[in-house]
């Protein structure tokens, strides 16, 4: 099932749907078998929802971050305090914030990523970070890479993409 002629075959039982809230649901059919719609999909490690909410995703993110916390919890205790904040910083926040560069998130979402982090890091007796600008400045770097790619790159095409017939900035055009 799919098309072969381009490499695209498709696993009806692995397929699933995901519609936002800007569509009728509706039954698609693709060779007379049904493909199911759903309200949230895993893929590649991200939770993704048909409200585009983050909420079950930045769950997920604090969940690995504790458990980052808790695998060097021993070590963390008897360190010296600048070991405590490099240990945090190097493997708490990274498991917290990984993927965080195509976020759409809310204050609530950023808000309990900072509780959690505080968290921890009064645990360890130090001053947590601002989980706010290690968001900010993990997009801000993505977005650097994206700029500086080829016009062949897919993360590149997607990122400048207009749709056709839409209209276009507002303004005097260039």
């Amino acid at each position: 099932m799919g098309c072969p002629k381009y490499g695209l075959n498709i696993n009806p039982s692995k397929t699933q749907i995901l519609m936002n809230k800007h569509v009728t649901r509706s039954d698609i059919t693709i060779l007379n078998t049904r493909i199911d719609s759903s309200q949230k999909v895993k893929y590649l490690g991200r939770t993704f929802a048909d409200d585009g909410s983050l909420t079950e995703e930045v769950a997920r993110k604090i969940r690995a971050g504790w458990t980052a916390f808790n695998t060097i919890r021993r070590e963390l205790l008897q360190s010296p305090q600048k070991i405590r904040i490099r240990l945090l910083t190097t493997t708490v926040i990274p498991a917290m914030t990984y993927g965080c560069e195509t976020w759409t998130s809310k204050v609530s979402d950023t808000k309990r990523l900072q509780r959690a982090v505080s968290n921890m890091f009064e645990i360890a007796g130090c001053n947590p970070p601002d989980m706010e600008k290690q968001v900010l400045r993990r997009k801000l770097k993505w977005a650097g890479h994206v700029s500086r790619m080829k016009y062949d790159r897919w993360a590149k095409i997607v990122s400048e993409w207009h749709p056709r017939g839409s209209a276009g900035p507002r303004g005097r055009p260039p």
